[in-house]
């Protein structure tokens, strides 16, 4: 099986939820993928969070209306309580799959010590990256997109 993957850094939506997003994602809405992993929200001011999630939900409904494809809904890798409610009610609204990285909440996945700027430190390491990825890929084998 042939696999194309795009990826992009959507921070200026994240910041802006009120961007309109036909336009904004209107490279990835023709691209129409088969499916969409939205790994977003670290990047949205705690003000803006209830906006930022109504905007989210119209997202995941924008993919899949125009892409029919399946959404991955992956919640934040630093503990966001509001965050994690807000997005993970908008997946089960839309039937997107939901996919939790709360277990990586804390600082054994963080790259604590690799780098002297605190906030660069408090990203994920590549310990962290890799569990990522491994949470997210048991939601494909969930749905049966691998094996």
């Amino acid at each position: 099986m042939q696999v194309e993957l795009r990826e992009r850094n959507v921070a200026d939506f994240e910041r802006d939820p009120s961007l309109p997003l036909s336009d904004y994602f209107a490279d990835d809405l023709a691209f129409k993928p088969d499916t969409v992993v939205l790994r977003i929200c670290e990047n949205t001011p705690v003000e803006r969070m209830e906006d930022f999630a109504t905007a989210y939900e119209e997202l995941i409904r924008l993919f899949q209306r125009e892409a029919g494809c399946i959404v991955f809904a992956v919640g934040p890798f630093w503990k966001n309580d509001k965050a994690e409610g807000l997005l993970s009610e908008a997946a089960d609204r839309t039937g997107a799959r939901w996919v939790s990285l709360a277990s990586l909440n804390n600082e054994d996945y963080q790259a604590q010590g690799q780098f002297s700027h605190a906030g660069i430190a408090a990203h994920p390491s590549d310990k962290g990256m890799e569990a990522i990825a491994e949470i997210i890929m048991v939601a494909f084998r969930e749905v049966g997109l691998v094996e």
